[in-house]
C-alpha cells in the first residue's frame, strides 16, 4: 500500500518520492510494474539498449534518481552497480553536488573515489587528502577516520600520531563505533610506548653497578691447603690434651680440659660426672 502511494506522489512530480520509490527498488522490495506506472512504462519504452545489461529495478531506480535530480543518491547507485561508462557516472554526480553545495559527504565521496582511481575519477592521492581534510573540518566523522588512518600510516602526508588521536576522538564523539575502537588500540599503544621510553630513561640515568668483589675462599681454621696436592685440604691438626701436674691424676686432667673447652668461662664443679674430683 505505501508503494501505491509513493508512485502516485512520484508521478507527480515528487522529488522525495522518486528517491523513496528508488531506494525500494535497489532493495528488491517492489517490482517495476509499466502497466500501472506510467513513468515506469516510458523509461523503458525510451532506454537504450546499452542500459539494458543492468536488473530492470536498477534501471528504473536510475531513472527515477536522474529524474528527482538526487546526485548523491545517484552516485551511490552507480558505484555499486555502475561503470565508469555510465553518464552520469559517479564521479559527475558526487562532483556536481560538491561543486553546488560544498556538502562534506560529497567530498568524501569523491575522495574515496580519487583513492582507488575508480568510478571515472583519476587516480590522485594528493586531491583525496585535500578533499578528507575539508570533509573533516566540516564534521564528516568517516572523513576524520580515514584522515586519521592515513596520519597514523604517514599515507599521503606527514605520521602525525597525536593528529590521528585527535581525529579519532572527533570521530569517536559523531557516535561511530570503528573509530572508538581504533582508538582505544591507538592509546594502548601509546601508553607502552611512554613505559618503555621512560624506562630507557630511567636505565641511562642510573649509575653504573659497582664492580664484582670475588668472595675470598674463608677456610675453618686449623685447615690449610698442600702444596704439591692439587689443592686437598689436610686433615685438621690434632690439639693434644695438657699435660698434668705432678702428683695429678692423668685423666683428671684430661677432663679437666675438655670440660673447660666445653663450659667456657662458667664455674667449674667441684666434681665430675663420674665423681672424680677436677682439682678445684
Amino acid at each position: 500500500q505505501a508503494a501505491v502511494h509513493l508512485r502516485r506522489a512520484a508521478n507527480k512530480g515528487h522529488s522525495k518520492a522518486h528517491v523513496a520509490m528508488a531506494t525500494l527498488l535497489q532493495a528488491g522490495v517492489v517490482e517495476v510494474d509499466p502497466s500501472q506506472d506510467p513513468f515506469e512504462a516510458k523509461v523503458l519504452a525510451q532506454e537504450p539498449v546499452s542500459s539494458r545489461t543492468l536488473p530492470l529495478g536498477i534501471r528504473v531506480a536510475v531513472a527515477r534518481l536522474l529524474e528527482a535530480e538526487a546526485w548523491m543518491a545517484l552516485g551511490r547507485l552507480r558505484m555499486s552497480h555502475g561503470s565508469s561508462q555510465d553518464s552520469p557516472n559517479a564521479f559527475e554526480c558526487f562532483g556536481r553536488v560538491w561543486e553546488e553545495s560544498h556538502d562534506p559527504a560529497a567530498a568524501f565521496a569523491l575522495s574515496t573515489l580519487y583513492a582507488a582511481g575508480t568510478g571515472g575519477a583519476p587516480l590522485d592521492d594528493a586531491i583525496c587528502v585535500q578533499l578528507l581534510s575539508s570533509a573533516a573540518v566540516a564534521g564528516h566523522g568517516m572523513a576524520q577516520y580515514n584522515l586519521a588512518c592515513r596520519k597514523l600510516r604517514g599515507q599521503g602526508l606527514e605520521s602525525d600520531v597525536n593528529g590521528a588521536i585527535r581525529l579519532l576522538e572527533e570521530a569517536a564523539d559523531t557516535g561511530l563505533d570503528k573509530p572508538a575502537r581504533t582508538l582505544r588500540r591507538v592509546m594502548k599503544a601509546q601508553r607502552e610506548l611512554e613505559r618503555k621510553r621512560e624506562q630507557a630513561e630511567e636505565d641511562a640515568a642510573a649509575p653504573p653497578a659497582p664492580p664484582q668483589v670475588p668472595i675470598l675462599d674463608m677456610r675453618a681454621e686449623g685447615t690449610e691447603k698442600r702444596e704439591g696436592l692439587g689443592g686437598a685440604e689436610a686433615p685438621p691438626k690434632k690439639i693434644d690434651a695438657p699435660e698434668p701436674p705432678p702428683g695429678e691424676d692423668p685423666i683428671d686432667g684430661l677432663l679437666s680440659a675438655h670440660m673447660a673447652r666445653a663450659i667456657g668461662g662458667m664455674h667449674k664443679r667441684t666434681s665430675g660426672p663420674t665423681g672424680i674430683g677436677l682439682g678445684v
